[in-house]
């Protein structure tokens, strides 16, 4: 399996937000939304899955997020 990560230029997310930012429609905090719906994040997780990969998060709250999604059956380039 390979992996990728993603660093997100996020002020990082609280512990008890984290298990959410993938659920529908969740957004960590309407005092800081500048729009949307809530999807994006949701709409990525399902794209991945499709394809029988997976998608997690790991964040620091005021400090960064990185997302890594492992693509299951993918040999790593030389």
């Amino acid at each position: 399996d390979v992996g990728r990560k993603a660093q997100a230029a996020l002020a990082g997310i609280a512990e008890n937000d984290l298990a959410h930012i993938f659920d529908r429609f969740y957004q960590v905090d309407a005092s800081r939304s500048s729009g949307g719906f809530g999807l994006g994040l949701a709409l990525v997780k399902r794209i991945v899955e499709v394809h029988g990969w997976t998608i997690d998060a790991l964040s620091t709250e005021n400090i960064g997020t990185t997302f890594t999604i492992h693509f299951s059956g993918v040999s790593p380039r030389a």
